[in-house]
């Protein structure tokens, strides 16, 4: 499993995450991340899905001054999809500042 992804900045609709174990497990190499993302207490299930071969990666379009959770997924080279990731949560920041 992916360790639980690391808050690297947030804005006023965007949140910058940080992510993943070394970029092999089992000698298998990770090939693309998932980030999941949907707004804090939301039923509905997850809002949006974004695929990347960074570690680091900025979800934008989110709603200010807003609760989001996030969780990363693995597919390695094999093709198999590891585990998610335990969830964090960010708050969008309420204005611009500076």
């Amino acid at each position: 499993m992916l360790d639980r992804p690391a808050i690297v900045a947030v804005g006023p609709s965007n949140v910058t995450l940080s992510y993943g174990n070394p970029e092999s497990t089992n000698d298998t190499t990770v090939m693309i991340y998932t980030i999941k993302y949907r707004k804090y207490g939301c039923i509905e299930g997850w809002q949006g899905i974004k695929e990347t071969n960074c570690k680091i990666c900025t979800v934008t379009g989110l709603e200010t001054n807003a609760q989001y959770e996030f969780c990363v997924s693995a597919r390695y080279e094999c093709g198999d999809s590891g585990p998610e990731s335990a969830i964090t949560r960010a708050r969008t920041e309420t204005r611009v500042t500076g």
